[in-house]
């Protein structure tokens, strides 16, 4: 898209235009700013490069007033100010009635008038360092500007339609991240609550593979129970999942006193929920902690989290506390409704081994149950991987530690981040420019591969470092051979 504005010399006022036919899909409007930020720049007739040397030469020397929008996609804004002979760049981030789409506005204003105020410029130029880290934010449009302009091609000159297709560039490159090894930035794991006579279980959405399934089961300490709202609250601890305790009345709390001198350190809470007709509801409520019974500490706090009738929702807690008491307490409407509230303490984890799909296969009895499954089989399926545990575990009240290698998070709105580190932000955007190089018209093929060659050689210096540096040991199995 291309600016304009007027006037040159921003004495009063200035205004920022669109092209005279929007590039904007038919029935998109602009409809508020997002943000409008002013920086000093320099090399007026070229590109500009923001010049934040000095700080006394700075965006402040200019004042904003009222930002508007006219119907015609004018943006207009008051602007007064300015240090002589110098040039300003002015860009406005404007959203529309398309939640997917945020235009940039950008003009170059000179000021060549003697008559506006010059700030005192010193001598001798600060040699002050930042004194911040990893504060420096580049959102997504400012990749896919960037993008543009090593592809030879203005930010400005992007269509709406030229956006979203870098937009889905970056999504597509950043998943092909997880082809190419371990992200260690892109590691999660999860504990699964295992139930008896089920064999299969869902990894979360974005899961690509187990690095590490682990068998994990724990002590569940005495303590005295109550409900602030009815039900039978000993159905909460009783071991049996048949049963369950319905509260009476909305947010309410089950409580359990493991005794003044016997307080608990939970590693782990498992909550078993009853939902009638086995289906799922929207839950609010909170896990808490106390030491005397009065104030209470936030372990994990959920809003609108579905619960499915007779599935486990496990929840570490790091770190915890020696205390005395601990609570589920609903809120938002919510009735509490559990078959099982278990506080579990001193977890032992065992590695479970994995087989692959022919091993599991040719298992001649796959439904064989035992109280602790020692192999899984791993099923990259869509559209969640599962993991196929043997044998079936029988014992309802035991889990299973998941670490795996997760998808890079979604691309989301132009004005936000991507959730990489940013040891990988030059190695994306070299990516994501060689990747614009190929739809954008015009461009040459010798700057395409040109793009290619810089985008493999960040990439592959981003890889390289991608590692934990930990010591690895290497055991040779040697023994005597005999016949």
């Amino acid at each position: 898209m291309t600016v304009t504005t007027s006037p040159k010399n921003p004495g009063a006022s200035v205004v920022l235009t669109l092209d005279a036919t929007p590039q904007l899909p038919s029935g998109v409007t602009l409809t508020a700013i997002q943000s409008v930020t002013v920086a000093v720049a320099v090399g007026y007739e070229s590109p500009p490069t923001l010049a934040y040397a000095n700080p006394a030469i700075n965006a402040s020397a200019i004042t904003l007033g009222a930002v508007t929008i006219a119907a015609d996609h004018a943006v207009q804004m008051g602007i007064s100010g300015g240090t002589s002979g110098l040039s300003y760049q002015v860009t406005a981030l404007v959203a529309t009635t398309n939640p997917e789409i945020v235009v940039a506005l950008q003009a170059i204003i000179p000021v060549q008038s003697s008559a506006l105020p010059v700030p005192t410029v010193p001598a001798t130029q600060p040699s002050g360092y930042s004194g911040t880290v990893g504060q420096t934010v580049i959102t997504v449009q400012q990749l896919i500007d960037e993008g543009a302009r090593r592809a030879g091609k203005l930010a400005e000159e992007l269509s709406v339609e030229q956006v979203l297709s870098a937009k889905q560039s970056l999504f597509m490159l950043l998943s092909n991240l997880i082809n190419q090894g371990i992200q260690y930035f892109a590691l999660d794991s999860t504990v699964v609550g295992l139930n008896a006579n089920q064999f299969e279980y869902k990894l979360p959405p974005g899961a690509n593979d187990v690095l590490n399934a682990l068998y994990r089961r724990m002590e569940r300490p005495s303590g005295t129970y109550t409900s602030s709202a009815g039900g039978v609250v000993a159905n909460v601890y009783d071991g049996d999942t048949s049963t369950y305790c319905q509260q009476t009345s909305p947010n309410g709390t089950i409580s359990v006193d493991f005794g003044a001198t016997t307080p608990q350190y939970v590693g782990s809470i498992g909550v078993l929920p009853y939902v009638a007709g086995g289906g799922s509801a929207s839950w609010d409520f909170e896990l808490q902690s106390s030491s005397d019974g009065v104030t209470w500490t936030i372990l994990q706090s959920y809003t609108a989290q579905t619960m499915t009738d007779n599935q486990w929702l496990w929840v570490n807690i790091d770190p915890g506390q020696n205390v005395e008491f601990y609570r589920i307490v609903a809120s938002g409407g919510t009735t509490l409704a559990l078959r099982e509230l278990y506080f579990g303490t001193f977890s032992t984890e065992i590695t479970m081994a994995r087989l692959n799909r022919d091993d599991y296969t040719n298992l001649p009895n796959k439904n064989f149950t035992a109280d602790q499954p020692f192999q899984y089989w791993f099923n990259r399926t869509i559209p969640v991987p599962t993991i196929v545990l043997w044998p079936t575990p029988s014992n309802p009240f035991v889990q299973m530690t998941v670490w795996y290698s997760a998808q890079v998070q979604d691309v989301g709105a132009l004005s936000g981040r991507l959730a990489i580190p940013d040891r990988w932000l030059l190695a994306i955007q070299t990516m994501l420019a060689h990747q614009m190089s190929q739809s954008l018209p015009g461009v040459d093929v010798k700057r395409i591969m040109y793009l290619e060659k810089q985008a493999d050689k960040y990439f592959n210096m981003a890889e390289v470092e991608e590692r934990d540096k930990s010591p690895i040991y290497l055991a040779p199995n040697i023994g005597v051979y005999t016949r």
